[in-house]
This record gives C-alpha cells, structure tokens and sequence, in this order.
C-alpha cells in the first residue's frame, strides 16, 4: 500500500541526523532531489527530465532515510535502481553507499522493453543526476551551458552574442539554464515553453525577464531588444514548433536556433505540436504509442523548421536532447547537418583539460557557496575565463532551488586545489559546515553517450562505454563518499551510460585524503578518453598534466 505524500526538503544547518557526516550527506542529498522547489514532480518522485527519479517508491524512501541514519561509519549501502537492497560492514575509506539504476541487457535496452520492466517495479529511471542523488536544479547545467555559448559566441559572432537574437525551447532540468547562460553572454533570448507551471516557477527564481502569451507580440519585442543590444531573456508560453514555424512566415532569421525540449521517451515532457503539457503527459500515460506516433511527428516538423531557418542564415545546433536522431528515425534525413552543442562548442573546454565540478552547501547557506566562489577565484586566479565567468555569475542573481550550489569548468589541477581548499574552509570554520563536491554533468570521461558527450570520437569510438565504468570503479577505490553508476541519462534509454561521483569535505584529514585521491584521478578522464582516441590535443595537455596515460602520447 502506498504512504500518502508528505513534501519532503532536505535538513540544514549542522546537527545530525545520521551517524556520521559521509552518511549525513547522502541523506541530505537524496532528500533535497525531492524538494519541490527543486523536483519537476516530487509527489511521483520524479526530479527531472520528465521520468528521472531518485527513488522507486515512498516505501523505498523511507526504507533508504532509515538506512542512512543508522548506518556505520564502516558499513555501505547498496542501492539498486532506486531500492535499498543490503548494508554491508567495508571500511573506513569506502563509500557509504553505492547506486547502480536502469541498468539492463544491451539486447534488452530499448525504451518499450524498460518501461515493461518499469511498470513490473523491476526498475526506475535515474537518468545522470536524478538516481545518482545529484542533481541540484538549473545551476546543474548553467556552467557548461555557459561555455556551450559563450565558445558560439567566440567561433560565429566575434565573442559576444550582443545584438544577436537566440530562439530555442524548453526550460527543463537543463533547459532552464539556456536563458541566464545567453544572457551572460549579451544575447537576447526568446524562449518557448509548453508547461506554463513551470514558467511560473522559473519565473518567481528570476530566471527570466518578460513572460508573453501572444506570439507576435513575444517576436516584436525580442527584434526590438536584439536592436538596443538588450540582453534579456523572453519567454512565450506556448509550443516551440508552432514559434518556428511563425518566425518563418513573418521571415524572423534569428541569429542561432537550436533547442532543449524533453525527448520522446521522457514521460511526455516532449510536447507535440497541438497539444499542452498537461494533454502530452496525460496522452503519454494512457496512450504511449498514440503520443509517440503524435511526438515523432512533431520531432520531424520541429527539425525541418530549424534547417529552413538555418539555411535562411541563421546558426543551428542541437543542445543534447537527441532531437536529429528522434528526427532522423521519422524520416528527416538531413537532421544530422545539425551540430550537436557538445562535439561543437563544449569538447574545446575538454581538450584544454578542464571538466565539470559542482559544490552544494550542505548546512543550506548560500554564503557557503559564495565564499567558496571567492576562493576559487584566488585558487585560479590566473584563469581569465573562469573568473569571467564568475564575475557574471555575481551578476546574474537568481533564487534558490534546495540547497544551494554552484557548477563550474575547470582546469585539470584546479580540481584537488579547489577540493581541499574547501575541506581547509570547513576545518577552520570560514564555512558554516560540511559541503558536498561532486562530478558535473557532461563529462566525457564519465558519460558515453553517442549523441551527445561522445558524439564524433576521432577513432569512432562513440559508443565505447567502458569508460564511465572504469571511471566509477576507480572513484569508489579511491574513497568516494558515494559512486552511482546509471544509463539513459541525457539521451535517453539505450543512448547512453554514466557514472557519478560525490565528495564529503567535512574538515577531517580522512577527508583530505579521500579528495586528493579522488579529484586527481576522476577529472582525468575526460582528457583519457580523447588522448586514447588519438586526439593530437588531448595527448599534449594530458603529457603537461603528468597524466601517467599508456599509449596516448
């Protein structure tokens, strides 16, 4: 029988309610992913992307909170999609708990067999950052869609979008991010989102500047800020293949076109032209095939539109929701013309040697995060890009979503320097507690996915999905607090595996230790991966980073 809904948030401040700190963590974490200030649908446990939850039932929540607060400092729990399953006396230095979600047989591994298995209670979806108890709100994406347009910035439009128009959709999990990341980088932004609960949302963080229900009106007005240079972001409630296809009769070419609605296999956050959010998810839940059949129609025409754009002059570019291959299955066949943002603009940052890592105040006190900003921009004071980009971050205020967090790229050995200046911050209380670092999102090291992180390998390596395994395996090791390993993140089931990683800093020496290991080893994997694919550039940076890599030279 299912335990009626209570919302849940994670606790603040720095009493425990577990045995331990690493404990504690996982705690605060898992809880905080089912905010609902934070979850796309905390009620149904979903966190983000339409279908990624944290957990499999309320029943698995409180069995899992239990769980956490009576395990031993030297015991690990294991979670299997979504289900405590065991609690196993390890040691010390181990993780605390261990998460393996949607994993299946390759042969079995398509979205129609995972949702029989899902509805049997076999299963759940984790997608990266929902089942690995990770996920912290639109700051998850903000970084690395950051340099997705701030490198667009530098390769078409002489390193500024000032006075160009961007028109894109979806304001998801990661689609959220788009407007203040074109914002920081001057652009005017005109947005289309189907949900209008979530425009609400969004709006209330301040994400956004103007919110429109009539499309003309929301054109004119994006013309007419991209002619002052204005860099603000608008937002039409509305359907994004319906704002294309108006922009393209009133002959509107905007500068870049690209978009991040949900995918098709997402629990109808894809949503199809005619239709509105709540229709899409209802017509998803009562009749998949029907809402595929209607989404992959749409996928198809939302495309095209795109390409008509583009060849009207404007820059195209899918953002990694694995549009141009939902689109090339129904029949587009020009649909990988498109770039994707990542083998495009984010796989530059990798091969410099930088990767994503993310902090979140445990104790909920954003002051935590913004001292550690500042001392970041000490620890990399030499990094003009990254102190840009800080510098914008302290310009663009936005509300909270849970606990707060910052993401950010950076260079290879700014990582353990970051990690322990961090954990000194804690022990000399400059902090007002514990803080959680993990592994960003979209780490090609960490993530195999073929239309996105790995998309273009120099070797054809795309689908070779050992890597994230490796990555976790020698992350838990090395003495993570918690290691998840998943697949059907960001592309969707079948399309990709991943693994992820969290850090306590806690002040301790142990935690010194455990953070030296694991920050000089887990941001390396990006760089290992392109230098094994035989990229020239990757190769140099990991022979200047003193990478101990066979082969890559």
């Amino acid at each position: 029988m299912t335990r009626p809904y209570e919302p849940v948030q994670a606790p603040r401040g720095s009493e425990l309610s577990c045995r331990s700190w690493p404990a504690e963590a996982a705690l605060r974490m898992l809880h905080n992913s089912l905010d609902p200030a934070l979850a796309r649908n905390p009620e149904h446990l979903v966190v983000h992307g339409g279908a990624g939850r944290a957990i499999r039932s309320w029943e698995a929540f409180d069995l899992t909170s239990e769980a956490l607060r009576t395990l031993e400092p030297d015991e690990t729990l294991l979670v299997q999609s979504g289900m405590p399953v065991a609690r196993f006396r390890t040691d010390l230095m181990a993780p605390r708990v261990l998460l393996a979600h949607s994993i299946v047989v390759p042969a079995w591994a398509s979205a129609e067999e995972f949702r029989t298995l899902e509805a049997r209670g076999l299963t759940t979806e984790g997608r990266i950052a929902a089942g690995a108890w990770l996920y912290t709100g639109l700051r998850s994406f903000l970084a690395t869609a950051f340099e997705a347009v701030s490198e667009l910035a530098d390769q078409h439009f002489d390193g500024s979008l000032a006075s160009r128009l961007v028109v894109t959709s979806g304001l998801g999990a990661s689609g959220a991010a788009q407007a203040p990341a074109i914002k920081m980088a001057k652009g005017t932004a005109l947005i289309a989102e189907a949900d209008a609960a979530r425009i609400d949302a969004l709006q209330t963080l301040g994400v956004f500047d103007h919110r429109m229900d009539d499309l003309d009106q929301a054109i004119e007005m994006a013309v007419g800020l991209k002619s002052t240079g204005t860099a603000e972001a608008i937002v039409w409630h509305g359907n994004g293949v319906d704002m294309l296809a108006r922009l393209s009769e009133r002959g509107v070419v905007p500068d870049v076109v690209t978009d991040m609605t949900g995918g098709l296999d997402s629990g109808g956050t894809y949503v199809s032209q005619g239709l509105d959010a709540a229709e899409a998810q209802t017509l998803a839940g009562s009749s998949p095939r029907q809402y595929e059949s209607q989404a992959t129609e749409s996928v198809a025409k939302h495309l095209q539109l795109m390409i008509e754009l583009r060849d009207a002059g404007a820059m195209a570019f899918e953002f990694g929701n694995a549009l141009r291959a939902q689109a090339e299955l129904a029949g587009v066949a020009e649909a990988f013309e498109i770039p994707g943002f990542y083998s495009a603009f984010v796989r530059r940052r990798v091969l410099e040697g930088r990767s994503p890592i993310g902090v979140v105040a445990l104790t909920g006190e954003r002051g935590d995060v913004d001292a550690i900003e500042e001392k970041l921009a000490e620890v990399a004071h030499d990094d003009t890009r990254l102190l840009r980009y800080l510098e914008l971050l302290r310009a663009t205020p936005m509300g909270e979503q849970g606990l707060p967090s910052q993401t950010f790229w950076l260079r290879y050995q700014d990582h353990v320097a970051l990690g322990l200046q961090v954990n000194r911050m804690v022990r000399d209380q400059d902090v007002q507690g514990p803080v959680l670092i993990f592994r960003g999102p979209l780490d090609p090291g960490t993530v195999t996915s073929p239309f996105r992180e790995t998309e273009q390998m120099p070797d054809g390596s795309d689908a070779v999905a050992d890597w994230p395994v490796l990555a976790g395996m020698l992350a838990a090791a090395s003495g993570a607090t918690w290691v998840s390993l998943g697949h059907g993140g960001g592309a969707g089931i079948g399309f990709s595996l991943h693994s992820s990683v969290a850090m306590l800093a806690n002040g301790s020496p142990e935690a010194d230790q455990r953070i030296e290991r694991v920050l000089t080893q887990d941001p390396a994997f990006g760089l290992m991966r392109y230098a094994a694919a035989k990229d020239p550039e990757a190769a140099a940076t990991a022979k200047a980073a003193r990478l101990p890599l066979f082969g890559a030279s």
